[in-house]
């Protein structure tokens, strides 16, 4: 992930901040977050072990002294939420305990940010939630439209396989408006249709100078 920001810094790439799963809530990302000045909000793990008022404990044990009825109600999503300054050797950051419930019951994950104190918890849980949405559409991607299943070697045979993918989703999506209530599924294949047909029908408009020539 690093040696990736790192190419993107030098190429131009403006970056406001950086969204990370668990994997890579390590040292190593608070340390690079400090180096480059690119604030970092990622998911920890409940193991993690951090210094809190003096004392050392797991986020895990951290979040039983912060039940929910402790942390503010973020009404916009249904969660609640303590933000709490905490510390490691590599130095001092926020870690958020989120509460959300599921089937009925409280459950709790955590997010550490390196993110300044100006903002807000409210524009960090906005981050993490459209975080997620891209997830959701990238799974969509791979297991319905095809992306990963490239062969081809150069960068711009993949960009263009890309493209396509991208353009395969914006046609189902047109379907989905027209049709609201429509599966995926169901709005794919239509979209499938309409684009076999579009090709076959320029086919046949094409034939009589494919002919002539």
């Amino acid at each position: 992930m690093i040696h990736v920001v790192q190419d993107c810094l030098a190429a131009g790439v403006p970056m406001a901040g950086l969204l990370l799963d668990g994997e890579f809530g390590r040292d190593a990302a608070v340390t690079f977050s400090r180096e480059h000045q690119i604030p970092v909000l990622i998911r920890a793990k409940a193991n993690m072990t951090v210094q809190f008022e003096g004392e050392s404990l797991t986020l895990g044990a951290l979040s039983r002294q912060f039940p929910p009825e402790r942390c503010h109600l973020y009404a916009e999503f249904g969660w609640r939420v303590r933000r709490l300054l905490v510390a490691r050797e590599v130095g001092g950051f926020d870690v958020l305990i989120v509460w959300r419930k599921l089937h009925g019951e409280w459950t709790r994950f955590f997010l550490f940010s390196t993110f300044g104190g100006d903002v807000t918890v409210r524009s960090l849980l906005r981050a993490w939630k459209a975080r997620w949405g891209i997830e959701v559409i990238h799974r969509f991607f791979k297991q319905n439209l095809g992306l990963g299943r490239c062969h081809c070697r150069t960068i711009q045979a993949q960009e263009n396989w890309v493209w396509c993918v991208v353009e395969a989703f914006h046609a189902v999506l047109r379907v989905r408006r027209e049709g609201p209530g429509m599966t995926w599924r169901a709005a794919q294949r239509q979209a499938a249709q309409h684009a076999e047909k579009y090709v076959l029908t320029d086919l046949e408009q094409d034939g009589p100078l494919l002919d002539a020539a």
